[in-house]
């Protein structure tokens, strides 16, 4: 079972990977116009998550990996793979749009769809509408960035939490 899950995400990684670089040459765009936060290709980590019912004993260390493209300043495309808070294997794409900007950070949200989340149809994708604030800036001359995604209570199927992201770039 726990091979065909990796074997899965490997090849979902490879196919994402071959679609960011197919994705960079339809839309290449000149990097001047993008400022700070000029990459357009970042590796994201899993979550560190914090959950409003402390005594659900929930998994707040969201061990994973994704990807991010940037279409332009203010919208992307996000997918990955991490072991979420009930302890199961989650898949998520999203299409993440923050046009709100206050200096490095970015304000808005994602919508798109995850699974693995067994009072969430099952376990089966279900759609996700989650507030989002990123920020960028330079460590050593590379772009990295926290990504913060609140999830808000669904009584009684959601316990609400906040998780943090890191980010970096790859271009």
């Amino acid at each position: 079972m726990i091979f065909n899950l990796m074997r899965k995400f490997v090849y979902l990684s490879i196919l994402s990977f071959l679609l960011l670089l197919n994705l960079k040459t339809a839309f290449a765009e000149e990097s001047a116009e993008w400022g700070l936060s000029s990459s357009k290709y970042w590796i994201s980590t899993g979550f560190l998550s914090y959950h409003t019912n402390r005594k659900a004993g929930y998994n707040e260390k969201n061990t994973g990996v994704g990807f991010e493209y940037q279409l332009n300043e203010e919208s992307g495309l996000a997918l990955g793979h991490y072991r979420n808070s009930v302890r199961r294997q989650t898949t998520y794409v999203q299409y993440v749009y923050t046009p709100f900007r206050i200096g490095n950070v970015r304000i808005g949200g994602a919508v798109g769809l995850v699974n693995g989340y067994p009072l969430l149809r099952d376990g089966k994708f279900a759609p996700a509408l989650l507030p989002v604030v990123s920020t960028t800036f330079k460590v050593f001359d590379r772009n990295v960035g926290f990504n913060t995604v609140y999830i808000p209570s669904i009584v009684p199927n959601v316990d609400g939490a906040l998780a943090f992201q890191f980010k970096f770039a790859l271009d």
